[in-house]
């Protein structure tokens, strides 16, 4: 039911808004019961690229890189994911 109900919430956000969410291209419960939603690919930048380079501004770079790999992004980006992940996505 959860699963559904996010596939409303995106065709109600995407129908009345103009906040930019992916298009829902099927959703519903498969032949053996598992509840799917399918939606589009959105590109833009991937969690694995984050650390590639600091995403920070320049004025705020002090704990981070001026070049180059920068850890402290990478760090921040994968605790956010996480914490996501376990209190939204998996609870």
């Amino acid at each position: 039911e959860r699963l559904l109900n996010e596939a409303y919430a995106l065709n109600l956000v995407r129908q009345y808004t103009s906040i930019l969410v992916p298009e829902v291209l099927d959703y519903g419960v498969d032949e053996i019961g598992r509840t799917f939603v399918m939606i589009e690919r959105i590109y833009g930048i991937t969690l694995e690229s984050i650390g590639k380079e600091c995403w920070m501004p320049s004025s705020e770079r002090k704990a981070h890189v001026s070049r180059g790999e920068c850890k402290t992004c990478a760090d921040i980006t994968h605790t956010n994911a996480n914490s996501f992940i376990t209190s939204y996505v998996v609870p």
